[in-house]
């Protein structure tokens, strides 16, 4: 009996024996099995990621990327989810994220100054530009390299790196205007000197730069006006017979270089003679000429009291304020006014004389065969025609010296003044002053 016990315990322990190897082989037969694909599934992410490595365009990379992280959350969506292949697929993602933002970092870093303000213009414009397109990648690159924070973080970077680009530039540009307006500016009035001087070298004798610094062998020669009244001038110095004065006769006076010599405003020692100020005495006229361009033309101009003493040099072609100079010759007239020192008569203009030259004879007193009878006659015509309003207003009062006739009017109670019956036989009139009004058929048109 104990024997058939024993038996039945040796045949128990072996079958329990055995089963226990067949599951035990059986699961180390499974073991193999779930190794053999783990290491399977993870020699296909290597691949993936040598592949993803190997990438040069960054585009194809960044797709790469994307296919990865899927494949991943697929791969976390099933029933194995093994760590081991979890950890493969995290090292190939961090590894390809790390290289987008060592790219960026790379191309942030070389658009970072560290001395803006002295980078030129075009510099920055790069500069600013270049992080303008990597903070458009960064977030083009979001949730698949960056996430929102770090996206967050790093535009406020750049942004600020940006501004101060900006501000830069702004100032560049505002400095670079500023030189451009000066430039121009210079550049212009440059130009209109080289023209004025072009002009005057084309059309002109007169060098008004060489008159302006005293040289007048430009305009050597004799000049004379309608009245009659000679200028001489020989290299440095100017010979003037009369300066007008408005209502004074006018007076001589020389020029040598830039100097003036009004002997009339002399005293006996031949220095300017003192007068009257309201803060005590001072000199009647300043000596010392200084040059101005105006218009086209140039000025000589002293000091007067209360007045400016002018003698312009007009070319050919320049054209003054007067009341009908000729634009087509040279022109030079001397006054002291209180206004532009070319607005008065035609007959004030000095032209240069040559000897076939008549035009700018002045008529002589001697000439004129004319009464007081036949002035009165030729006046009331005149009148008559013109303007019949002033009919028999006229009294003769007499010839004067410059050939005009002196006539007395009173016509509606105006102030007396004077008619001047030129050899062409035109009547203008003039104020108590000398002053030319209007001719009768300007005023009555």
């Amino acid at each position: 009996m104990k024997k058939k016990i024993g038996v039945a315990v040796v045949v128990v322990i072996v079958l329990v024996v055995g089963v226990f190897g067949y599951i035990k082989y059986d699961s180390s037969q499974k073991e193999k099995v779930y190794n053999a694909k783990i290491e399977k599934i993870i020699a296909k992410v290597e691949k993936e990621s040598t592949v993803m490595s190997e990438e040069k365009d960054s585009t194809k990379k960044l797709e790469l990327l994307k296919e990865t992280q899927k494949a991943l959350d697929e791969y976390k969506q099933g029933q194995e989810k093994d760590k081991a292949v979890i950890r493969s697929y995290d090292q190939s993602i961090k590894s390809t994220q790390e290289w987008f933002k060592n790219e960026n970092d790379t191309i942030i870093k070389a658009n970072t100054s560290e001395e803006i303000d002295k980078e030129k213009q075009d510099s920055l414009q790069k500069k600013d530009q270049a992080l303008t397109d990597v903070l458009q990648t960064i977030h083009e690159q979001k949730e698949v390299v960056y996430t929102e924070k770090e996206i967050e973080n790093k535009a406020d970077e750049i942004n600020e790196l940006k501004k101060k680009y900006e501000d830069r530039m702004k100032e560049l540009d505002k400095k670079s205007a500023e030189e451009k307006a000066k430039k121009e500016a210079e550049d212009k009035e440059n130009k209109e000197k080289e023209e004025r001087e072009s002009a005057q070298k084309e059309t002109s004798g007169m060098n008004l730069k060489e008159i302006e610094s005293g040289n007048y062998s430009s305009v050597n020669g004799t000049w004379k006006n309608g009245n009659g009244q000679i200028i001489e001038v020989t290299q440095n110095t100017i010979e003037i017979a009369g300066i007008h004065t408005g209502s004074n006769e006018p007076i001589p006076a020389t020029i040598k270089e830039l100097t003036i010599d009004i002997p009339s405003k002399n005293d006996a020692e031949g220095n300017p003679a003192k007068q009257e100020w309201i803060e005590g005495e001072i000199d009647s006229y300043g000596q010392e000429l200084t040059g101005y361009f105006y218009s086209g033309f140039l000025i000589l101009r002293g000091n007067i009291p209360m007045a400016m003493l002018c003698v312009s040099f007009v070319p050919v072609g320049v054209v003054d304020e007067s009341q009908g100079s000729d634009v087509n010759k040279e022109r030079i007239v001397a006054v002291i006014t209180q206004s532009n020192p070319t607005s008065v008569p035609e007959e004030q203009f000095y032209y240069r004389v040559d000897s076939n030259d008549t035009e700018n004879e002045p008529v002589e007193a001697e000439k004129l065969v004319i009464t007081e009878e036949t002035v009165l006659e030729y006046a009331e015509n005149y009148v008559k025609e013109h303007a019949p309003i002033w009919e028999g207003s006229f009294i003769y009062e007499g010839q004067l010296p410059d050939g005009s006739f002196d006539l007395f009017y009173d016509s509606r109670g105006a102030a007396r003044g004077k008619f001047i019956i030129g050899k062409d036989g035109q009547v203008t009139r003039l104020d108590r002053m000398g002053n030319v009004l209007k001719s009768i058929e300007e005023m009555y048109k």
